[in-house]
């Protein structure tokens, strides 16, 4: 995967990972540094939303990065400010249990594990379907989407992310959006879904 945001810059895309609920997302970052990004993890306060909102802005305003990566609480968090149109890769969202937005205003691609016992798929499936441009890739996975599964749809979610390819209708060439070892929507349970 090619990290770099267009053909004429030369620096490595930049990432903002927001981590979740008393969560450091340490692995989350080894394997993005591990592609090639450039990443900003800001900390986030654990017992106030609305602080952890705060920092949240406050790395994006200083950043400015190519796409936000944001894993349970930190999508919620993201959701909760203005990111001016940057890419999302939102990871079991917690958007139910924190803040109060509902749907998602930027590109974006939401990975969900279908085994996830703290944020239900439904509620992934349900934004989705809410927002104009989020596409859903559901894997093989939990919560904390440690599994090779996991890491190849955040790498796919990236890659989709940054390409602005945020259309799943299934007429066009695009890579392969359902996991490691599906090769279409009927291989999982739920499928690839375009918001709107």
């Amino acid at each position: 995967m090619d990290p770099n945001p267009g053909p004429l810059t030369t620096r490595p895309a930049t990432v903002l990972l927001l981590h979740g609920w008393f969560c450091d997302a340490g692995r989350k970052e080894i394997f993005l540094r591990s592609l090639g990004f450039e990443v900003v993890k800001p900390k986030l306060s654990d017992f106030s939303f609305r602080r952890a909102v705060r920092a949240a802005r406050q790395a994006y305003e200083q950043c400015r990065p190519d796409v936000i990566v944001a894993s349970s609480r930190g999508g919620a968090v993201v959701m909760n400010f203005d990111s001016g149109g940057t890419p999302l890769v939102l990871m079991c969202p917690a958007f139910r249990h924190f803040g109060s937005a509902r749907r998602l205003e930027n590109p974006a691609v939401v990975i969900h594990g279908m085994h996830d016992r703290w944020v239900k798929v439904s509620a992934s499936d349900q934004l989705c379907r809410n927002s104009r441009q989020a596409t859903l890739l559901v894997v093989d996975d939990g919560h904390r989407l440690r599994s090779p599964q996991g890491r190849q749809a955040l790498q796919q979610g990236l890659e989709i992310a940054l390409g602005h390819r945020n259309k799943c209708d299934g007429d066009e060439a695009r890579p392969n959006m359902f996991g490691v070892g599906a090769a279409s929507a009927a291989d999982l349970p739920l499928t690839c879904r375009d918001g709107g």
